[in-house]
Formats: C-alpha cells, structure tokens, sequence
C-alpha cells in the first residue's frame, strides 16, 4: 500500500509555543494482493477503518510526535510541495485500525530528516522566519508573479483581490507579523516596491492594524523624544523618492519602518506611532501656509507661547491651511519652550517643499538646513566659476542651462556625497546655483572634451592666481571610486596641496596618456616643468620615456618604504622645486604623502548615483574641493580642514534666506563652530554673484 501527502504549508510559527504544521492534502493509494472474492467485502472494511483513521486520528498522533520533535525548531518556515511515503498494512489482522502512531512517527521522521537536511531543491524551500515569507509574497504580488508560484496555495482565496489590497489582507490577517513584514522589507531596501502598489487606504489599514500602538496616549515628553528621532531619521534621507507624490499613510509606513530600522521597537511604541502621525499633520500645515515666513514665525510664536493655540490656528486657517488643530496642537505639547527647535523641525519637514514661484517678487523667505552653502560663495566667485562653467558648457542653445547644472552639482558636492540627496534638493542651492530645475538626476547634461580642456585650464590658472600652486611639484595617484571601482588618475600640487587635475582612463594602459595629457595641461597653464611623483601602482611610469620629456624628474613613491628614506628623496625634490622651504615641507611629509581616496569619495556622487556622468563627477569634485579650500584660508586655524569637517562644523543647520528683488539676506546656522566664524569676520560680509546677474548677497549672524 502507498500513501501520497501533499503539504503546502509545513512551518513553525513564532507565534505559538509550539511548532506548527498543516497538510493540504493527505491522498491514499491502496494497492492490495491479488485475493478471492470472498475476501473482497472485507479487505473493503479495512480499506474504509484506515480512511477514518487517516482522517480522524492521525493528526493528533501527528501532532503529538512533531510538538515532541520540534518545539524548539525556531521561527523557520518550510514549504514542502509533497511527500511520499509507503506503508505495509497487514489486512489480515486488527491492527489496520492502529496505524495511526506508526504512520505519524514515519511522518515525523522525514519532516526532521528534510529539516536536518536542509532546503535542496526547488519543491523544498525555507524561509528564515514567517516575516520574510510574507515579504516575498508582498514582493511577489507587487511585481505579478505571486500566483505562478505552488508555495503561496494558503492565499489562494485573495487571487481575486488587485495586488495592494492583496497584499494589506495578507499582513493585517496577522498583525504582529505584517509589522514584522514591513519591517523586513525596509530593512534589505524593498519597501518601496510594496509602498507604491499601495493605496491610501490600504496603507492607512497597514498601519492602524500592524502598528496599532499609536491609538494609545503618549506623554509630551515622550513624543518629544520620539520627534527628534524621526526628524533626524527625516534629515538624513528624503522621506520619499524624487518625483514620488505624497500620500499621507503611506509617509507614515515608511517613515516609522525607516525609523524601528535605526531605533529597535519604534514600531511597538505608543509615542514613536503618535509621532510619526503627529509630525505628519504638522508637516500639511506648514506646507498649505502661503508664506514661509508666516510658517517659521508661527512656529516660533507658538512654540514660545507669544500665541496661543486658538490664535496660531486661526493665523494658519487666514493664511491657507485648510485642518489646522491637530499639527498645531502637537507642535505646542512637544516644542517645549524651545523656538529654534520648533524652527528646525519646520524646516525638516518642509525640506522638499518648494517655495511659491513668486518668491522672490514678494520679498518671501524660505527656510532651510543648508543655508551655509552661501559661505562658500565667495571662494567660488573668487574662482570664477561663473567663467568655469561657462567654458565648459560651451556654445548652444543649452549653454546657461549646462552652466547653472554644473554649479548646482559643486554645491551640492560642498556638502559631501553622504547628504547629497538631501542637498540637492534643498531650495537654498536651486536658489545661489541659478539652476531651476528640482533635482540634480534630471536629465544630466554632457560636456564634451574640448570645452572640458578649456574648463580645467582655466581652473588651474585660477589656482595659481589664487594659491600661489604654480605646478613645480607633483604627484601623482589612483583613486578608485565605489561601487564599481572606477579607476580615477588625480594630479596633486604638493606645494599647495591642490588638486590640479583628474581623469578617468579608459584602461589601465592608457595611464600614461591621460598623464601626459594631464603634464601639458598644467605646464601651458602655469608655464613650469614639474617634478613628478608616481604613488603605486604608477611607479613603473618612472622608466616613461614620454613622461621624462614633460617632467625635470621622476620618482617612484612607495609608502611601504622607510619614511626617513623616502622623506629625504622628497625634500630633496621640494628644494630642486624651489617649492616652500624643503624643511618645513618635510615636517608635513604623512599630510603630504596621504591617499586623496576618501576625500574624493567624499566630494563624488559615485557611490550614491552610480550612473552620474563621471565626466561631471570628476570635474564637480575637483571645482567642491578648490571651493572648500578657498573657504577654509579664510577661516582662522582651519586652513588645513577636510570638506567633512568643514561640511559639518559650518555649512549644516537652519538657515532662514529672504529673498529681494536686488539682494538674498541668509541668516546663517547656529553651527557648532559659529564662534570661529565671528572671529574669522565671516558672519558679516557682503559679495555679488556674477552668475545671478550681480545680485548681491547679505550674511547675517545666526538669530539670537
């Protein structure tokens, strides 16, 4: 006799104390030997005692053997598509009515067996916990394919349901793990796929059932904890992708599983839920306020009681918001006295919201986290980057549009590739680049290389002009950028420790022509033959006959060498360079050896828009950080800061820019290192914007 059990659902369950599993079908296959037909009617009877027993007792004594077997099994899922198993039943006794405790133990036994063995082919399959098999259907069912596939027969019955509403009846069927679903899926970055087959509603039920702790009351000081978190959660990272429009619950869903992903249990807590809806209702205040400045200085009021909740809602509703009480009243229970914080959240929230068109007619004002970004205005006019850019756009229809691209990269650039996305869509860099459109991934321009030479020719003759960096001494040096590694060739001015040029090869055997390429660039420029360093693995350019040409002497620098040694062998090329004293220089030798990697890193977009034109990444980079060195020798005892540290000490916070007709007055952040601003007389200071139509610029000091 044969037995066939076909399962599609085999799994434990976390949820219970004990494991679980659950057979879709049990089929018997009876075959009997040849006997007389006198013995028909009875081996019939047997044949019927084992279907009652297959039916009526077997899944207990199935029961009782796997709770005895795998009661510790974890919180694994299997999907067995079917089994076969094959029993010998003596028909010629009684005990065919007992084969229930037999039959189970055979059962149990290659269920352990399958377990202990591990998944090896496709009708066996394990899914870590029940979270990721519902995340896989989720996936599965957003892209189309979930009902091509045998181990999703339990969701059957919502075949007929559209993907989003499948998907919402399959999590909220079990709340704690659609939570734990969700949150799975914003962990290995999949969220987003399930997100858009979503509807409001059926994310707004998403949420009130798998994350139904928000209906219970939080304290202020609670929620004011939990605020600061999700803003900081909000300001590293775009609360949603560029061009994704707005829906209320589904910000909520990705706002409180991007949070639990940084801060364990916000999904279980009452005031991190209340929160999230909370900063949401505030956010659709500000943003319906016709007017930023109403919106900062409602904000302030209300946050230091000038006005009470009665008058900011009726300020709000006079000035465009439509349901004001809710947000408004949140702000008043979490703000706590504190108007620079209720300021700075405003300017979170309202981060990728634009200001209305007629902003700078009306005298408006915008408020954002990046007003620092005009500090380093002045280092670019100096450069003239309105020239650079210019030249390098070339001629065209395109011309202006190209330029103001370019310089609206740079500025984002200043800031550093880990807040890029954040940068570039902030209203502050549209506003000082002259650049209009919304995000830097639109439709990026090219340059071609002609303009490009120009361009860089130009940034090396400003240089000199600026830095006294007159290409006597050079080094040479591989960057490869991630993810993909590509190899970027980096020509450094010792003397100066500025970065003159940088290219992309197209192989590694065409080091050599980007080298020289790079050489006469700088010589024509600056009209110097240089020494020239080579770092590995550009060492064996040394024996270059071409490159000997174009250079007084090359040297082959290997950090691995003795530092004495390899420190004399430079001072002696500083001096024959009549570069700084050699001795002073040698003091500097580790600053002056150390890799430019991470700082490249730093100030490219490469590993946060892999497909950027590396052409304008590279030209960006070299532009951010003869930018960011112009800024820093205005700044008394940081002349030798890195972009990080600059990016992070003076450039980020909340700033408040009014926009006039004939001026742009940018009340500067509350920095950590203000106090070296003001010394450094930086703090007031006036300059014009050659890009912007001479349009002058104003910094004020940080409101007290």
């Amino acid at each position: 006799m044969s037995t066939r059990a076909t399962s599609e659902d085999s799994r434990t369950d976390p949820q219970r104390t004990d494991s679980r599993v659950t057979m879709d079908r049990w089929r018997n296959t009876y075959v009997v030997a040849a006997a007389p037909s006198n013995r028909h009617a009875g081996i019939q009877d047997v044949l019927q005692r084992i279907d009652r027993a297959v039916a009526e007792e077997l899944p207990g004594s199935c029961g009782r053997r796997l709770r005895q077997r795998f009661d510790q099994a974890g919180d694994a899922v299997w999907r067995i598509r079917e089994l076969d198993f094959s029993f010998v039943v003596d028909v010629s006794t009684t005990a065919a009515a007992d084969i229930a405790p037999a039959w189970s133990e055979i059962v149990a036994a290659r269920l352990a067996e399958i377990i202990d063995r591990g998944a090896e082919s496709d009708g066996i399959l394990r899914f870590a916990t029940r979270a990721t098999y519902l995340a896989q259907f989720a996936l599965d069912l957003a892209a189309g394919r979930a009902w091509s596939k045998w181990y999703y027969e339990e969701f059957r019955p919502l075949r007929q349901l559209p993907p989003g509403r499948a998907i919402c009846e399959a999590l909220t069927r079990e709340p704690e793990q659609g939570g734990r679903t969700i949150l799975h899926l914003a962990e290995s970055g999949h969220l987003e796929e399930i997100l858009v087959a979503l509807t409001e509603t059926e994310a707004q039920a998403l949420y009130e059932q798998c994350f139904g702790a928000a209906a219970i009351s939080a304290s202020s000081t609670e929620l004011s904890r939990w605020s600061g978190r999700l803003l900081e959660v909000w300001n590293d990272e775009p609360l949603r992708p560029t061009g994704v429009a707005p829906k209320y619950f589904v910000d909520a869903l990705r706002w409180l599983a991007r949070a639990a992903v940084r801060f364990p249990g916000a999904e279980t807590d009452s005031a991190a839920c209340a929160a999230v809806i909370g900063l949401l209702e505030l956010r659709g205040v500000l943003a319906s306020i016709h007017s930023p400045t109403v919106a900062d200085r409602l904000v302030r009021d209300l946050a230091q009681a000038e006005v009470n909740i009665e008058e900011s809602i009726e300020i709000a509703q006079r000035e465009g918001a439509l349901v004001a009480d809710r947000g408004l009243r949140f702000l008043a229970s979490v703000a706590k006295g504190d108007p620079d914080w209720a300021a700075q959240a405003a300017a979170v929230l309202l981060r990728n919201h634009q200001p209305p068109p007629h902003a700078a007619l009306a005298g408006e004002s915008m408020v954002t986290s990046f007003g620092g970004i005009f500090l380093v205005g002045p280092a670019l006019v100096d450069l003239d980057l309105k020239q650079i850019a210019e030249t390098a756009a070339g001629e065209g229809e395109q011309k202006q549009e190209t330029a103001s691209f370019l310089r609206y990269a740079v500025l984002a650039k200043c800031l550093g590739s880990p807040r890029a996305f954040e940068a570039a869509a902030d209203p502050a860099l549209r506003l000082l680049s002259g650049f209009h459109r919304s995000h830097l991934q639109e439709k990026q321009p090219s340059l071609r290389p002609h303009d490009l030479a120009g361009a860089q020719a130009l940034l090396v003759r400003n240089l000199a002009r600026l830095t006294r960096c007159e290409g006597r001494c050079l080094l040479a040096e591989v960057i490869r950028l991630p993810p993909h590694e590509s190899e970027i060739l980096l020509l450094r001015d010792l003397a100066g420790n500025e970065w003159l040029h940088a290219s992309a090869p197209p192989a590694m055997e065409n080091r050599e022509e980007m080298l020289v390429l790079a050489l006469d660039l700088v010589r024509e420029s600056t009209g110097n033959v240089p020494y020239l360093l080579l770092r590995q693995p550009l060492e064996a350019l040394a024996e270059s006959r071409t490159l000997q040409s174009r250079a007084h002497r090359l040297l082959a620098v290997d950090q691995d060498e003795d530092e004495e040694q390899v420190g004399h062998e430079l001072a002696e090329v500083l001096a024959l360079s009549q570069c700084p004293p050699a001795s002073a220089q040698q003091k500097k030798l580790p600053h002056l050896l150390a890799s430019s990697t991470e700082e490249f890193v730093y100030l490219s977009f490469a590993s946060v828009w892999p497909d950027f034109d590396i052409v304008l990444d590279i030209f960006g980079a070299l532009l951010a950080r003869a930018a960011l060195r112009g800024f820093a020798r205005r700044l008394i005892g940081f002349q030798s800061s890195g972009p990080e540290h600059l990016g992070r000490n003076f450039l980020e916070g909340c700033s408040t820019v009014r926009i006039l007709p004939e001026r742009i007055e940018v009340a500067l952040p509350r920095c950590p290192l203000s106090l070296v601003l003001q010394i450094s007389g930086l703090t007031r200071q006036t300059y014009t914007v050659p890009w912007l139509e001479g349009r002058e610029v104003c910094l004020l000091p940080p409101p007290e």
